[in-house]
């Protein structure tokens, strides 16, 4: 009787769905868990194994609530404990992730 293992999953190489996957934000990926940014029409991680993660539980929820695809969101956004509702203000596409907004308006 064989015994079933589980896989770990620890590079992106590793993650069954990785040849396939179009999501820009992925658990695997250091950079777009630091630099990456998602909006909500594109494709969230379906990888079971990350599915409890709490950004990627928000993120389902802003698509399942019908939050404009013009808004961007990044990890720490999503990981952030503020409520993220449709009238959320989202992060300014042309302000670079360490630039505040009240460090734009000082300029």
């Amino acid at each position: 009787m064989a015994i079933a293992t589980k896989r770990r999953i620890e590079t992106q190489e590793d993650c069954p769905r990785f040849n396939d996957c179009e999501a820009p934000l992925c658990p695997l990926d250091k950079i777009s868990l630091r630099a990456g940014i998602w909006y909500s029409d594109q494709e969230i991680c379906k990888s079971q194994k990350f599915a409890s993660l709490r950004w990627i539980k928000r993120q389902k929820r802003i698509v399942k609530r019908g939050i404009s695809p013009d808004r961007l969101f990044t990890v720490s956004m999503l990981e952030s404990s503020r409520r993220i509702q449709r009238g959320t203000s989202e992060l300014n596409p042309e302000l670079t992730l360490e630039e505040s907004p009240k460090q734009k308006e000082e300029k």
